[in-house]
């Protein structure tokens, strides 16, 4: 028997807000941030694909920052 939700109030509800091209860009500083944070993360199984192409994302858009 799982546990039923009683509670009818949503909770975390992210509000629409439009969107500006660009303004959701990292700058260069804060890829590097992350991508130095990401080199020494601990993982467990099921994270490492995440991770992956999280960390494959990050490296692009920093490699087609650089070369702006």
């Amino acid at each position: 028997m799982g546990i039923v939700n009683k509670n009818n109030t949503t909770q975390n509800v992210v509000k629409d807000t439009p969107r500006v091209p660009g303004i959701n860009q990292l700058s260069t500083q804060e890829l590097e941030f992350l991508l130095n944070m990401l080199r020494t993360a601990t993982l467990v199984g099921e994270q490492v694909e995440m991770f992956y192409n999280l960390v494959v994302k990050l490296q692009n858009q920093y490699i087609d920052q650089q070369d702006k």
